[in-house]
């Protein structure tokens, strides 16, 4: 299974952002629900870690805030030759909105409302029965059927908009091969860190030898600031800002106890890092159980 959470850092994606960003901390969360976010002026498009061969389903949602009715995200759903998306025509005008269909694009009407709205995506690829849907706050903004993606996999997913200013963030992302609900929402869990890595004193961790760890110790705190009932649909380890600068530590695993839940590569370039995610059907008390930590290979 595939998942990937982001409360709205851009130094979770795979990529840099271009030369002009803002990433965004929002305390009363008045422009997040998540109380982080980012815009990154394109050609600044962001791209989710690598998917795995052979996905033709995919779930996407977002949060997008802005003070102005111009729609200035996007995101594009590529395969190996084609792609299917959403967003403002950057050739034209940035208040045409369109949506792509295996690369071929229909005109929408659909401005932004101001403050935050959340966008949600599914495509299914497929030569004759292939879906890509679009919900807006609980209103469908576009639903297309037929040949999607000529049926190929789906091998790359970025979002971006453009425009840099703060005035409009993206956040709360959700990317997963299995169904997304409208209201699940991404959040950071505090945890109590044991290590055998070098801490740096300002929160970063240094690994100078295979093996060595970074155990998250899960804080029980979190049930009291969820409301009864909260389901745990998934969870994901995530290092910001993770650069591997020399030889020998190329790659951090996720571990779940003794279960290996994925690995990611460690980048070398600055605003990248790495995310394992799984999908979970927990209660609070379930998900307190987990013993989640990174391992250096």
């Amino acid at each position: 299974m595939y998942r990937y959470l982001n409360p709205g850092y851009i130094d979770l994606f795979k990529n840099t952002p271009g030369t002009e960003y803002n990433q965004v901390t929002d305390n009363t969360k008045v422009k997040t629900k998540t109380g982080v976010g980012f815009c990154s002026r394109y050609p600044g498009e962001m791209q989710i870690p690598t998917i795995p061969a052979g996905i033709k389903e995919m779930w996407f949602k977002l949060d997008y805030y802005t003070t102005s009715a111009q729609l200035l995200f996007q995101l594009r759903i590529r395969s190996s030759n084609t792609y299917c998306g959403f967003g403002y025509n950057d050739g034209a005008g940035f208040y045409e909105q369109r949506v792509y269909v295996n690369g071929s694009y229909t005109s929408l009407s659909c401005n932004q409302t101001l403050g935050i709205s959340t966008y949600w995506f599914h495509i299914l690829s497929d030569a004759s029965n292939g879906i890509f849907e679009c919900i807006r706050d609980d209103v469908t903004l576009f639903s297309k059927t037929g040949n999607i993606l000529n049926g190929e996999d789906i091998s790359n997913i970025t979002c971006g908009q453009n425009y840099s200013n703060a005035n409009r963030l993206i956040s709360n992302i959700i990317v997963s091969d299995t169904a997304i609900d409208m209201a699940e929402q991404v959040m950071a869990i505090p945890c109590n860190i044991t290590t055998d890595m070098t801490d740096n004193g300002d929160g970063t961790y240094t690994a100078t030898a295979l093996n060595q760890y970074l155990r998250f110790g899960l804080d029980s705190s979190i049930a009291t600031t969820l409301a009864s009932g909260t389901k745990i649909t998934g969870a994901s380890l995530a290092a910001r800002s993770c650069i591997r600068d020399g030889e020998g530590i190329e790659t951090l695993e996720a571990y779940d106890g003794a279960t290996l839940l994925g690995s990611d590569s460690i980048p070398t370039t600055d605003k990248t890092g790495v995310s394992v995610g799984v999908t979970l059907d927990n209660t609070v008390s379930q998900f307190l159980t987990h013993n989640y930590e990174w391992r250096a290979k």
